[in-house]
């Protein structure tokens, strides 16, 4: 029998991450003590089986999830301001949400403004362009203002929802905490309003064919 003090077993608990460590808890009752540490769950990787929101609400609720400041959603939700609303309060201290999915999910601008709205402690959002448009990424940046700190945009070749240069300037001047912005996906030309952003925010294109100035960035490349 090995036994290890506390502290010990935590630091392994959280090397392992959120889903080795149900296996793992069942080693022994010192470990499984360990292991319900509501901090050793604070990101969480949602994969839902049902469309509304309501099962995920449900596990926020969770003692053992009080602490999630990360989400990752997948499937199609029923998101809305209602859903919304339901999310900021059964996760007061989420920051990040990323809702980039291969699985339908397409947040609309209404949806992305809803989270922003109802998730107060929300300062980082990743999102796919299928539904949400630059016209709803000047919204959220009027909305978040100086809370936006991270934001990551995916652009889709289908719907061909793209920043634009109101849509950065929106960010440049109402985003003034925004420290990271990764954009992903098609062909992207330089636009003036992103000299505005680049002054304090690390900007990466990621998978583009980047066109800029004086060849100043290149694809793949943070500045």
């Amino acid at each position: 029998t090995l036994e290890l003090p506390p502290e010990c077993v935590s630091l392994i608990l959280r090397a392992a991450g959120p889903r080795r460590t149900l296996t793992l808890q069942r080693v022994s009752k010192g470990w499984l003590s360990a292991a319900r540490d509501p901090s050793l769950y604070a990101t969480l990787d949602y994969l839902p089986l049902s469309v509304t929101m309501a099962p995920l609400v449900a596990l926020l609720g969770q003692p053992k999830f009080c602490h999630v400041s990360r989400l990752t959603l997948h499937h199609k939700h029923k998101l809305g301001s209602t859903g919304a609303e339901k999310l900021g309060k059964a996760a007061p201290r989420l920051e990040h949400i990323d809702a980039r999915s291969d699985h339908k999910l397409h947040l609309s601008d209404d949806d992305v403004l809803s989270l922003a709205a109802h998730v107060p402690s929300l300062t980082s959002l990743a999102v796919d362009m299928w539904n949400f448009s630059r016209h709803g990424v000047r919204r959220l940046a009027a909305a978040m203002g100086r809370r936006l700190i991270h934001l990551d945009l995916e652009y889709d070749t289908i719907t061909k929802h793209y920043l634009d240069d109101g849509a950065l300037e929106a960010l440049a001047t109402s985003c003034p905490e925004l420290r990271s912005l990764e954009i992903y996906g098609s062909t992207y030309t330089y636009e003036p309003a992103l000299d505005g952003v680049t002054g304090r925010s690390v900007i990466r294109l990621l998978g583009l064919d980047a066109k800029w100035d004086g060849g100043r960035a290149q694809s793949s490349q943070g500045w």
